[in-house]
């Protein structure tokens, strides 16, 4: 079966949640801590990490052009686009594929929400 590490995340993230809660639960019954929530907790903060990463990696493939010379990586998406239109690097089809993503990048998400930690 293939999965996307999203998909594995997301799994991740609710198995070891729910882990996490009988752990609690257990250790309220006993009235004991036990080491093993300590263990869920850091690895739910792992998969923050991760899930923070992945979000991050997202944000960056939808920004990034291979095509731009280092000089233009510091410009705006609108300067960018208006220079390769000026000089014939990009057609009008182009110029609204990139609309598309510039508009998309503000709204990337993290592949589990943070409710779910």
């Amino acid at each position: 079966e293939d999965c996307s590490e999203e998909e594995v995340l997301r799994s991740l993230v609710r198995r070891v949640r729910d882990h996490c809660d009988e752990t609690v639960h257990r250790a309220h019954q006993m009235q004991r801590l036990s080491p093993e929530i300590w263990e869920g907790l850091m690895l739910l903060q792992l998969l923050w990490g991760a899930n923070s990463a992945i979000a991050q990696q997202l944000d960056q493939s939808l920004r990034t052009q291979p095509d731009l010379p280092e000089m233009q990586l510091g410009m705006s998406l609108t300067q960018t686009l208006s220079q390769m239109s000026n000089t014939g690097k990009i057609s009008a089809g182009g110029t609204m594929m990139l609309d598309r993503f510039a508009m998309a990048a503000p709204n990337v998400r993290p592949p589990v929400p943070a409710a779910d930690f």
